[in-house]
């Protein structure tokens, strides 16, 4: 029998031991469902802090591979691609059979519009589980992307036909075949998507933009008016909105359109050009210099943007800023400018 004194050090010991147990060996797999429900509801930054701490205390190796998969997702979540790819490398790295991060570091590519490396990723997906459905979508769409638009329906055709309520495989389809020009095929396939879920922006901006090919501008404009309701700061909902109103002659409603847009993002480069071509055309030259000049500002590789400038001078009777402007756009290969700038020797 030990003495008492041995039974306490013993005791002090066990307890020791008990509580510097790394985190990730007293329940790590529960740690990351936790995380990974942060990550759902798009609260990346947590979710990256969370991972981070995971990762240093010493994940255990049967859970490291998710917890970097998880990372990379998170990061991805905030437009990181590049330090997304090296999380889902290493994720790669400690178990090459996850399918996902190797199916999500695709995903990284193709935001990243580097659609050849992005289909190599899809494919090795879909060589390790040939039912992966995601890795069809995404094979799908990015070799649409690449225009081999026979072999994207054929990716396409089969995910629907698993999955009836894949919301975003109808309306990347509906694409496929506007491509095609069957666009009466890309109409049921965003109605499709619109029928399962109501609230799909992405659906009514498609369709909209399918509306406008087809001449149906007021149908177009409705569209965007419901992917408004949905989303109420969505940005390329109220550039596209602005665009058709401006089609439609309503610039008043356009400019409203795209002044809002700049209110959340001061710097949407396309919002400046378009308010600088409404207040032309409304003769508010002054207002139409100042967003021109923002535009090249934030993008002095548009030769368009140089153009309307200059002839926004010309009109404000700046001679010399007008020529300095239709030269320089001329020297970028406007073919109006350059025409324009013959009166400027």
């Amino acid at each position: 029998m030990l003495p008492n004194t041995c039974k306490s050090l013993l005791v002090i010991f066990f307890l020791s031991c008990h509580f510097f147990i790394p985190i990730s060996a007293q329940s790590s797999a529960a740690l990351l469902q936790k995380i990974n429900n942060k990550i759902a509801f798009q609260h990346y930054k947590d979710a990256i802090t969370d991972l981070d701490k995971l990762i240093l205390a010493g994940v255990d190796k049967a859970d490291l591979s998710t917890a970097l998969f998880y990372r990379g997702k998170a990061k991805e979540g905030i437009k990181l691609h590049k330090e997304a790819v090296v999380d889902y490398n290493a994720a790669i790295k400690a178990d090459k059979n996850n399918v996902e991060a190797i199916n999500y570091r695709g995903i990284s590519y193709f935001e990243m519009q580097q659609y050849a490396e992005a289909l190599k990723n899809f494919e090795e997906a879909l060589k390790k589980n040939s039912t992966y459905l995601d890795a069809y979508k995404n094979r799908g769409h990015t070799l649409f992307k690449l225009t081999n638009y026979k072999d994207a329906l054929t990716d396409l055709d089969k995910v629907v036909l698993a999955d009836h309520n894949a919301v975003d495989a109808w309306y990347i389809r509906g694409n496929i075949k506007k491509a095609m020009n069957d666009f009466s095929g890309a109409m049921n396939d965003y109605n499709k998507a619109i029928e399962i879920d109501e609230n799909a922006t992405d659906a009514y901006l498609f369709r909209s933009d399918l509306k406008m090919a087809m001449g149906n501008a007021k149908g177009a404009l409705a569209d965007l008016n419901d992917a408004a309701e949905i989303e109420d700061h969505n940005e390329l909902v109220y550039y596209n909105r602005a665009l058709v109103k401006i089609f439609l002659k309503d610039l008043k409603g356009a400019t409203k359109d795209l002044l809002e847009l700049l209110e959340y993002n001061p710097d949407y480069v396309y919002a400046h050009y378009h308010l600088g071509m409404i207040r032309f055309k409304l003769g508010d030259y002054k207002s139409s210099i100042k967003h021109f000049t923002k535009a090249i500002e934030l993008n002095d590789t548009d030769a368009a943007f140089f153009l309307q400038r200059g002839l926004a001078k010309q009109k404000s009777a700046d001679k010399s800023g007008a020529c300095s402007d239709l030269i320089q756009s001329s020297k970028m290969g406007n073919a109006e400018a350059v025409l324009l700038a013959k009166a400027c020797k």
